[in-house]
């Protein structure tokens, strides 16, 4: 028995002897099997009786942040039969055309964890999910040379769905950029972390294995699947981490309605251009897209909403602004901010965009040395954006505006009083917010 089959990726692309000699690309409905292009072994099979027992190459936690509470994902060799198309499946195979039968085949497998190789929690048995190695382009109809992403969990709603007669396009669609494979949540174990996995065959069977993967979570810039059975089985947040700090959440959406199956993607906005000017300092800003899978009818959804400044913010909360884009302006949204975890809360959206957060610095204005040939000038640091309007008055009653600007950066900027009286004023400076 060899073991570098379930230390490696999923494979991508196996030589089939049986189909014209060809490689091919691992597929849900053409698993691996045989050898790699460069004859390298692809899967492992555990005989009746037999076991294989993994130190991984570090510990995998029980992280309450990885899609669907996910923590860890077994590849096998599963597959789907397929109806609607001619000769033998390979990668010419119409994906837009052929037909999904209703559930996968496979080899069941017992999958145990442990933290230190001694004490042991075991899984129900199951029938690993079929893989997929690259990502179909629907519009062009055909293969890409993206790789499907093997640490994203497959949403489990998926194992529920009834495949009969979809197209294997419609269901790859489903997968949201995920490999495939069966995940397991450490959550149900009480195991806080695992660095050992045995994998048996079921009794008086035999089992395949390609690969054993630790779940990452998704950051912002990709997307996830979110589904009625999943809020049905109490899986109802989706979060999304910094792309450069995996510890730190940027987005989080926790579903309490979804009317379908959808795709939920997030990126994260650095230039405005196709949007209105936003007032104050970016704090973070972020587009979310919600889209039926599989359809046209537009999903319905309630979620609450939480969103996280910038790494470094201090703050309580009380300077910070949320901003929703309104489709011709920046609309003003009410929030709760929670210092403890630096969180903005949002309740009871049902319409996902454009958000800004936004910091409001007041300026303070620095007067600049007099001159005789001119009136006082005060210096500050503006926000951005929003209309400046410096104002003198000689009572602290009565005020007027000697002074306007509305910059477009944060670049320092000064204002002056022209008309200024013999007599000693003061001066303020107002802050329009749009």
């Amino acid at each position: 028995m060899t073991l570098p089959s379930p230390l490696g990726r999923p494979t991508l692309n196996f030589f089939d002897p049986y189909d014209g000699a060809v490689t091919d690309r691992v597929s849900i409905i053409d698993d691996p099997f045989n050898v790699t292009p460069s004859g390298s072994d692809v899967i492992t099979e555990i005989k009746d009786g037999g076991q294989i027992t993994v130190k991984l190459g570090r510990k995998i936690y029980d992280d309450p942040h990885n899609p669907y509470g996910i923590d860890l994902i077994i590849y096998g060799n599963s597959f789907f039969s397929v109806s609607g198309t001619a000769g033998a499946v390979s990668d010419l195979t119409d994906l837009n055309v052929a037909a999904l039968g209703s559930s996968p085949n496979g080899h069941t497998a017992v999958v145990s964890v442990s933290p230190d190789g001694t004490h042991w929690y075991t899984f129900n048995t199951v029938t690993n999910f079929p893989a997929n190695a690259y990502r179909w382009d629907d519009a062009n109809d055909s293969w890409t040379d993206e790789p499907m992403n093997p640490t994203k969990p497959l949403n489990p709603y998926i194992s529920t769905n009834i495949f009969a007669g979809q197209t294997v396009a419609s269901g790859l669609d489903q997968f949201a950029g995920a490999a495939g494979g069966t995940g397991f949540a450490l959550r149900g174990s009480g195991l806080p972390w695992i660095q050992y996995v045995r994998i048996t065959p079921d009794t008086n069977n035999y089992t395949v294995i390609d690969a054993i993967a630790a779940a990452n979570p998704a950051v912002v810039g990709d997307q996830l699947a979110i589904a009625p059975d999943n809020l049905a089985a109490g899986i109802t947040n989706l979060a999304f981490q910094s792309p450069g700090d995996a510890s730190q959440n940027l987005i989080s959406l926790n579903f309490t309605f979804v009317s379908d199956i959808a795709n939920v993607s997030t990126v994260s906005l650095h230039e405005f251009s196709a949007f209105a000017p936003v007032a104050g300092h970016v704090a973070g800003a972020y587009k979310i897209t919600i889209k039926p899978i599989g359809g046209t009818v537009t999903v319905r959804y309630l979620a609450d909403l939480v969103l996280h400044p910038a790494a470094g913010y201090s703050g309580t909360g009380s300077d910070l602004r949320l901003w929703q884009w309104a489709g011709t302006n920046w609309a003003a949204q009410a929030f709760t901010y929670n210092p403890a975890n630096q969180e903005i809360q949002v309740t009871g959206v049902t319409a996902f965009s454009a958000y800004v957060v936004s910091q409001i610095i007041p300026p303070a204005l620095r007067l600049q040395p007099l001159t005789l040939s001119h009136g006082p000038t005060f210096a500050f640091s503006p926000v951005p954006n929003c209309q400046q309007a410096l104002q003198r008055s000689a009572d602290l009653i009565t005020w007027t505006t000697v002074a306007t600007v509305t910059p477009t950066n944060e670049s320092p900027l000064s204002l002056q009083d022209n008309s200024a009286p013999a007599a000693k004023a003061f001066y303020r400076l107002v802050v329009t917010l749009p």
